[in-house]
Formats: C-alpha cells, sequence, structure tokens
C-alpha cells in the first residue's frame, strides 16, 4: 500500500499532448459524476494540464502496486476515448514524467480502480474549483496535491486499458 501526498506534475504547453476532446474523456474517466458537465465546457490550458497530470500520476501510481497485484485485476473496457487516451500515452509521452511505470508499460499502459477512485476523490474539490472558475490557471497548480492512499487491488477490482 502506498500512502502519502501526490503532487501532479506540471506540463509546460510544449508538453501537453491530449487534445480538448481526449482532455474531455481523461477528466470524464476520473470525475464521472460531472461528465455531463465537462462537454459544456472549453478545455483551457490549465484543464489539459490537470487532466495529464491525472493520467500520468494514474498509470504510474497502478505500476507501483506492482506486476503480481496487478496480473489479478480484472480487465474492464472504459471506453475508445479513454483507451485512445491511454494508447497515446505510449507513444508521446516522455518516459522521465514516470517514476513506476517502464517503456514498456507505457505501451500497453493501465489504470487499476482503486487507483482512479482515489484520484477522483483527493482531487474532487480542484476539480470542481476549474470548473467553477474559483481558480485561478497560474496558481492552480501550486494547489494541486492531496493525500492519496492506493490500496492493494483485490479480485473484484477492476483494471482499465
Amino acid at each position: 500500500m502506498s500512502v502519502g501526498f501526490v503532487t501532479l506534475r506540471d506540463f509546460s504547453e510544449s508538453e501537453l499532448i491530449f487534445d480538448e476532446t481526449e482532455t474531455r474523456d481523461i477528466l470524464g474517466f476520473f470525475f464521472q459524476h460531472i461528465r455531463y458537465r465537462l462537454n459544456a465546457e472549453t478545455m483551457n490550458k490549465g484543464l489539459r494540464n490537470f487532466a495529464q497530470g491525472l493520467l500520468v500520476e494514474a498509470i504510474d501510481a497502478t505500476y507501483a502496486l506492482g506486476y503480481i497485484e496487478i496480473i489479478f485485476v480484472t480487465a474492464y473496457n472504459p471506453g475508445r476515448g479513454m483507451l485512445k487516451a491511454l494508447s497515446k500515452v505510449g507513444t508521446k509521452a516522455a518516459r522521465h514524467w514516470f517514476k513506476h511505470a517502464t517503456d514498456r508499460n507505457l505501451h500497453n499502459a493501465k489504470v487499476a480502480e482503486t487507483v482512479r477512485r482515489q484520484l477522483s476523490l483527493a482531487f474532487k474539490t480542484p476539480m470542481g474549483e476549474m470548473l467553477d472558475g474559483l481558480a485561478l490557471e497560474r496558481t492552480v497548480r501550486r494547489a494541486i496535491h492531496a493525500h492519496v492512499q492506493y490500496g492493494r487491488p483485490s479480485k473484484s477490482n477492476m483494471m482499465w486499458g
């Protein structure tokens, strides 16, 4: 089990690899309860940065759980848009963005449901503030860190990707 504070990586504009549609898919994957709201929002640089940071953290945290633990998780299809985003990470992501995922892992990137759920809960407030316009884009990155506890996946947990 990994416990600690997570600070999402801050990407420069040239490092952002997801377009507006992919950003919506990623945010909808993590914040399913506001998926309807995301369709009406413009995906600005701050939201693109946030979505990419969440996805990089989710992939890395999944592989931090360990290979043996990951293989016991049931596979599930998260949707075409999210599969496209996971595939894009494998081809366009910089290796130094990850601590635990290897190049080989990235070509078949996965996100454990326990990781998705924890990140969704931990970053629910910053996500809402960004959509409500309460968070300033230049200061939002400093405020986006949360206490996250990733549990061991059980046979009933799902694997996305």
